[in-house]
């Protein structure tokens, strides 16, 4: 019975995936019909944005670390 929830949840998981891909590529075909600027504009800041968030995330607040320091 288990098995039998587990594959009816990843077809659910599998099938939400595909509508979220389905929208998001709605999304940017309206976009880039509406204005191409503003598209290449936004993918441009939103990507900015997301290398902005993932070279912080790997660093320790209040901390730095040296070349060849033993851990504390």
């Amino acid at each position: 019975m288990e098995t039998v929830g587990e594959a009816v949840a990843e077809v659910i998981l599998t099938l939400v995936a595909c509508v979220l891909l389905a929208c998001l590529a709605l999304i940017a075909y309206l976009s880039w019909s509406f204005s191409p600027r503003l598209t290449v504009a936004g993918a441009g800041l939103l990507s900015l944005f997301l290398a902005h968030g993932a070279g912080g995330s790997s660093v320790i607040p209040g901390r730095v670390a040296a070349v060849g320091a033993s851990p504390p």
